[in-house]
């Protein structure tokens, strides 16, 4: 559908406050601003009249910004090239930045069309030469009429992330009924026994598991257990370790982290010797801990081969090794789905502490931190209290474990995962735009999406940039992604694109 305009019309709504509003130049843009006062926040409306539809439809599109603590001076607003022509249905990038920053921050963040400040990207109806230029707007609300209309009927889950998913039935069932009477705090109870007995049983070796809080602080405390002062953790640069925790082993536990190249975002064997020169000399901080994360976070995987290889090399450097098994389900269903393929790509292979991740595998939250010998954990339990990973009301953490290891859950749900990616992959990989490559090993898929098919998209049944440079997304499904929400989901990818 090709839309064009015939007017443009800008009002600026202002409210009455304390802090004055200044503007350069209004008249550029044919804005007639007084010069009053402004209240804690400042609407700009961007009307566009539709001359081209029967109905003249009114489009509009409005932005907010806070001026809380601070004095907002608003910079000029002008429209570059000409208004003339016959409009196509082109994206128009709306440069957005404030030219003094509150306080009390310069934007906020809408999650339903999220953006980011330097660039937001709205689906419009300007033509390829027509842009804002110097523009005071921060967030955009997109009117439906500036992107494309999707009819098809959205699926009931999102593929956004598997941390969008609710839990499995089991772990409900198991909350309940640990949810009876009273019981002993911190792990002393029949819950946390029964759980830390099922970890040996699976791994059919001595382990010791400690329960904590979430996957960024259970690895900030598996970590913190594996490290003195001026040792340092070799990760791979897009570990989400490094990339994604807001630098809490960092801030946390002191320590460095030392990234590394990778290759389809696994760290190879050159990689980790790239840190060899560090050892031994008292002017660098020492390599440690090397730390892996499987399934990566570009959803690759290590072969049991490559851990194997890379635990070698480590031993060899004198570094212990921990494995980030945020999904760990999805890794072991997609080599094997056994109990006997987990053990033989983590401990047998030569692993020193996992952890082993629930949360994105059916659970409601709380991870496990699994470590291969006791003396490893010597002080675990004094660490895991300093890093603040302590959970009070453990039982609520361990029943969901007991649920997901029984009768291998957690790796049934990964399976279902894996299946759902592999079957959306199947069903849109005709598409060349998509740009899709090898089907995926676990439950991601990374297209490539342009607007204004993917915004439309996004509104319709949300997911997640991921490159934006690349114009490249994410879609992940989860446990309960059915074949329904992929059919239906597919549906509304055909009718953006097609």
């Amino acid at each position: 559908m090709v839309l064009g305009f015939a007017e443009l019309y800008i009002t600026m709504i202002i409210g009455t406050n304390q802090r004055t509003c200044g503007i350069q130049d209004p008249s550029q843009c044919g804005l007639e601003v007084p010069r009053r006062r402004i209240s804690l926040w400042v609407q700009i409306a961007l009307d566009v009249i539709d001359r081209t539809l029967q109905d003249e439809d009114l489009v509009s599109q409005s932005v907010e910004f806070g001026a809380l603590d601070d004095e907002l001076v608003l910079a000029e607003l002008e429209f570059l090239g000409s208004l003339s022509g016959h409009p196509v249905p082109l994206s128009a990038g709306l440069t957005a930045e404030l030219s003094r920053t509150t306080a009390r921050g310069s934007w906020r963040h809408g999650l339903a069309t999220p953006r980011t400040l330097a660039h937001l990207l709205t689906t419009g109806l300007f033509r390829h030469d027509e842009k804002v230029g110097h523009g005071c707007v921060v967030v955009v609300d997109r009117s439906p009429y500036w992107s494309v209309q999707l009819r098809s009927v959205p699926p009931d889950r999102w593929f956004a992330s598997d941390n969008a998913a609710g839990a499995a039935p089991q772990v409900l069932a198991a909350l309940l009924d640990a949810n009876t009477g009273h019981a002993l705090a911190y792990g002393n109870d029949p819950w946390t026994i029964r759980a830390q007995e099922s970890f040996r049983a699976l791994f059919d070796r001595d382990v010791v598991t400690q329960f904590a809080y979430g996957g960024t602080g259970a690895n900030v405390f598996a970590l913190g257990c594996l490290l003195r002062p001026a040792e340092a953790v070799v990760c791979s640069r897009v570990a989400h370790v490094t990339y994604d925790e807001t630098g809490a082993a960092e801030r946390i536990i002191g320590t460095k982290l030392l990234e590394v190249e990778t290759v389809d975002g696994k760290v190879a064997p050159a990689g980790l010797s790239s840190v060899r020169h560090l050892l031994g000399s008292e002017h660098h901080v020492q390599p440690a801990v090397l730390t892996i994360t499987q399934a990566t976070e570009m959803g690759t995987l290590y072969s049991i081969e490559e851990i194997r290889t890379l635990c070698s090399l480590a031993h060899e450097m004198g570094l212990l090794v921990h494995m980030d098994g945020a999904r760990i389900a999805n890794a072991v269903a997609a080599l094997g789905g056994t109990s006997a393929v987990l053990r033989a790509m983590t401990f047998d292979a030569g692993v020193d502490v996992v952890t082993f991740g629930g949360t994105k595998c059916g659970g409601v939250f709380g991870e496990a931190v699994i470590f291969a010998r006791p003396e490893l954990a010597t002080r675990s339990k004094y660490i895991r209290k300093q890093t603040t990973q302590l959970h009070s009301k453990m039982r609520f953490i361990s029943a969901q474990y007991e649920a997901l290891l029984a009768d291998g859950l957690f790796i049934d749900l990964g399976r279902r995962a894996n299946e759902a990616a592999r079957l959306l992959h199947e069903s849109v990989r005709d598409i060349a735009t998509l740009g899709l490559g090898v089907p995926p090993q676990v439950n991601s898929v990374f297209p490539r999406l342009q607007d204004p098919a993917k915004s439309a998209l996004q509104d319709w049944s949300f997911f997640w940039d991921w490159d934006v440079a690349a114009s490249q997304v994410r879609w992940m499904t989860a446990w309960d992604t059915s074949p329904t929400d992929v059919d239906r989901f597919v549906s509304g990818i055909r009718e953006a694109l097609l």
